[in-house]
Parts: structure tokens; sequence; C-alpha cells
């Protein structure tokens, strides 16, 4: 039997082209359960957690373009991913650049068989000003041309509410 420890990436690059936006058509949102939700993730990342229990996967200088026609919305570059599925522990390092933020950090620990997650996520100048209408609409908050700095620590149970 051969199982394969580590996957490595070096410079990859992944261009995403996002739909057209379609008539805006008002509908009831759907409700959220987020028992079913935590069910359908559980159902869908149990087979994928444990056939790569011993794992690695690294990322060096890899490269995400969302592109909408011909033109990239949001880009995110150099980044660097480390991610370890030893012992029922997932630990998840991220960094990268973007057209939103100058850095992101990201270290996190899930440990696999309670559903607990702590971490860290480390923002240099985010930029709320390019941010796509989608994600942070211009008509709702009025926001100049700015830079902020976010640090923010977690601990959550994902077995309980939310």
């Amino acid at each position: 039997k051969l199982q394969i420890a580590v996957l490595k990436a070096e410079s990859p690059e992944i261009n995403i082209k996002l739909p057209q936006p379609k008539e805006h058509v008002k509908k009831a949102p759907d409700s959220f359960n987020q028992k079913d939700l935590r069910k359908k993730l559980a159902l869908v990342l149990a087979p994928i957690i444990s056939e790569t229990e011993g794992l690695s996967l690294h990322v060096e200088n890899g490269k995400v373009n969302l592109v909408k026609g011909e033109v990239p919305l949001l880009w995110f570059n150099d980044i660097h991913i480390l991610i370890d599925n030893i012992s029922k522990q997932l630990k998840v390092d991220l960094t990268c650049q973007s057209n939103l933020w100058k850095g992101l950090s990201l270290k996190s620990h899930l440990d696999l068989t309670t559903f607990r997650a702590d971490g860290r996520i480390d923002l240099s100048c985010l930029r709320p000003d390019m941010m796509p209408d989608y994600i942070l609409p211009k008509t709702a908050l009025k926001v100049g041309d700015s830079e902020v700095n976010l640090n923010l620590a977690f601990k959550t149970d994902l077995k309980k509410e939310l």
C-alpha cells in the first residue's frame, strides 16, 4: 500500500470566472438551519478527513484571481499554505496579499474528534473601500480611502450552536 505524505504546489495560478449578474429578482430567503448545515458538512468532510490522515499540503507562491468578464475583480497573490492532518488534528497556516489588504495571516487548529477550533487572523492594511458591492454595498456604508489593521483570536466548538 502506498500512502502520499506530502502534496506540494509551487506557484499555482487559479483563475475563477464569476457569472454575469442576472436580473435582480427578490425572493424570500431560505430558512437557515445550523444543525442541517453541520450535518451536511460532516457528511462531505468525514470521508475526506479520514482519507487524508497524515497528509501535509504545501502551497508556495500561489495566485487566485476572481474574474468578471476579462477584468480581475479580486486577486490573491503570494499565497503560502501549510495544512497538516496528523493524529486527528488539522492545522492550517495561511498567508497572502490581495487587492483588499496588504497582508493576511491565518493560523488555526481544529481537533477532528471534538470539533473544537481555535486560531488567529491578522489582516494588515485592510482596504474596505476596495470591497466589491456584493460584499460591502457602497450605498450601505460610506467608506472613504482608508486602511485598517484587524487582529482576531477565536475559539469555537463546532458541535454547539453558533
